[in-house]
């Protein structure tokens, strides 16, 4: 037996040194394909780093990658690609082909349920109306924001953003381990779907907690009846089903502490935006020098909406570290990108947003650099680029709803920081992001304020 063994494992690492060998000879960039497990071992080495391993792999291969899988997992993904002509071609052109399956809802489902992000089809249509209905109802759109709203000290501890972030980062693995693997541990209670199992408890009872009062809100005859929450109950009731407790994402957090961080490496460009910021104060402040006493008001949606430099720095901050950096498809049939690469029938497909925004071939040579300029036109305004070159809010039909919504939130909230604090990171703070189909912080940031004495009114 002990022959036996050390044969075995001679001959593993002779397999391993002709394959290292050969790739070397080729100079190909493409992960080692090993006998049975194919390429998911090299994933896993660099899982601490997967964003920037897979987006070198991908660009070196031309855009798109043929992916091999372990043997016999039929419901892994089999093609990664990340250029504009191929996005286009799957979330529009062939759109009615490339829904995100059914697997896809199974990984997802013990957190969204049927809910617009895992949706398809007629459901997802129906649910993407009620949405809009939503974000365009007066009473959504006059909320507003209490900035003051928090007692001072240290932040409190929030259960449901961290039990979040540990199911978003589970299920993630669940896409890139096989099924046979992830559901025998979800049955073992062990590893990521140990901690998914607790993550999931915490958030079934909080969202049982809203929407139970929601829905005794709206038995009441309670005026809040325009939010997303009230549309989705009530439309659920309309078609006979009770309501769901699952739940939803808001990825406005995670983009503005990749802003805080990057503007806190570049003051040059944190000036440029309170510089902005001020101007448009004190024109403000001219305007309504009779009526105010408060010369740090609250900014509102136009003023907000004039604010181009700010908008640039946030539309960069979303091109380096976009808030989904992947995303899945289905094919339903054979279909051939544009790229001529061929997808065949139930073939699982994800597209890499994170390494389409950082493609030179695109972008530029400075791709990898944060410049907001590069979205500044002569006339001093900000840009909009072509959707499928910058995917951030994804494209096509599925393109998000709440975009515009989106940038106003995040400029009322940096405007309204920014004029009131310097935002300090932690010196001994590390940053990097962690693995998951959302682009959290591994340790979050960690930040001090400073009341600001350089703006003069």
């Amino acid at each position: 037996i002990m022959e036996l063994y050390i044969i075995g494992v001679v001959a593993v690492v002779a397999l391993a040194s002709i394959m290292t060998w050969h790739r070397t000879i080729s100079k190909s960039s493409l992960p080692l394909n090993w006998p049975v497990v194919g390429m998911l071992p090299s994933v896993l080495w660099n899982i601490a780093n997967v964003y920037d391993y897979g987006t070198k792999i991908v660009i070196d291969n031309g855009g798109t990658l043929k992916f091999s899988g372990p043997w016999m997992a039929k419901d892994f993904f089999e093609v990664v690609t990340s250029t504009p002509a191929n996005l286009e071609h799957i979330l529009k052109n062939d759109f009615p082909n490339f829904p995100r399956g059914p697997y896809f809802k199974a990984v997802f489902f013990d957190i969204f349920g049927d809910g617009l992000f895992t949706a398809d089809h007629e459901l997802w249509r129906r649910q993407r109306k009620a949405v809009g209905i939503a974000l365009s109802s007066s009473s959504f759109r006059d909320r507003n924001l209490n900035l003051g709203c928090l007692s001072p000290g240290p932040l409190p501890h929030v259960p449901f953003a961290m039990a979040f972030n540990e199911a978003i980062a589970a299920c993630t693995y669940r896409l890139i381990f096989p099924p046979f693997i992830w559901k025998s541990m979800r049955f073992l209670n062990v590893g990521f779907e140990r901690k998914f199992r607790r993550a999931q408890a915490i958030l079934s009872d909080f969202a049982s907690d809203m929407v139970n009062c929601r829905i005794e809100e709206l038995k009441k005859g309670g005026e809040r009846q325009g939010d997303i929450l009230s549309c989705f109950i009530k439309l659920e009731k309309e078609e006979g089903r009770s309501p769901s407790e699952k739940i939803a994402a808001d990825t406005t957090a995670v983009s503005l502490c990749w802003f805080f961080w990057l503007i806190s490496m570049h003051p040059d460009v944190e000036q440029k935006i309170v510089s902005e910021i001020t101007q448009i104060l004190k024109s403000k402040n001219l305007k309504n020098r009779n009526n105010s006493s408060d010369k740090l008001g609250l900014f509102g949606v136009e003023e907000l909406r004039s604010m181009n430099y700010l908008q640039a720095a946030l539309s960069e901050t979303l091109r380096l570290y976009p808030a989904v950096p992947i995303s899945y498809r289905q094919a339903i049939e054979d279909s051939i990108l544009p790229d001529g690469t061929h997808v065949k029938k139930d073939s699982k497909l994800l597209y890499f947003i994170y390494a389409t925004n950082r493609m030179e071939s695109l972008w530029g040579k400075d791709a990898l650099e944060f410049r907001p300029e590069r979205w500044i036109n002569k006339e001093g305004a900000c840009m909009k680029e072509w959707d499928y070159k910058y995917p951030v809010f994804n494209a096509g039909p599925r393109l998000c709803l709440g975009r515009d919504i989106a940038y106003v939130n995040m400029k009322f909230m940096v405007a309204n920081i920014l004029v009131r604090y310097k935002v300090k990171i932690d010196p001994g703070h590390k940053v990097s992001p962690k693995f998951g189909l959302t682009l959290f912080m591994k340790q979050g940031l960690k930040v001090a304020l400073h009341s600001r004495e350089d703006i003069v009114l």
